[in-house]
């Protein structure tokens, strides 16, 4: 199993499980704040297809930069590197 590790091919699955609760966390926050973000303009949205358009940007958007975002094991070497 070591040699596994090594190769990076064996992960902790305590790390597994806590990388995915990190994510979750910011996905949860990040999903939370759109309301707050768009609701303004929603209000003072035409039709309710331009508030729709309004709403759906904003979570595209909020997907994206999930997405974008540098890993946590991209951190965490970043980091190490940086020491």
């Amino acid at each position: 199993m070591a040699a596994l590790k090594e190769q990076g091919v064996y992960v902790e699955r305590d790390k597994v499980y806590s990388q995915l609760f990190e994510f979750g966390k910011h996905l949860r926050v990040a999903l939370q704040s759109i309301p707050n973000r768009v609701v303004d303009n929603m209000l003072a949205a035409r039709s309710r297809n331009e508030a729709f358009n309004i709403l759906s940007e904003a979570i595209n958007e909020t997907l994206e930069q999930l997405t974008a975002a540098p890993t946590l094991s991209q951190e965490t070497a970043a980091k190490a590197e940086g020491s």
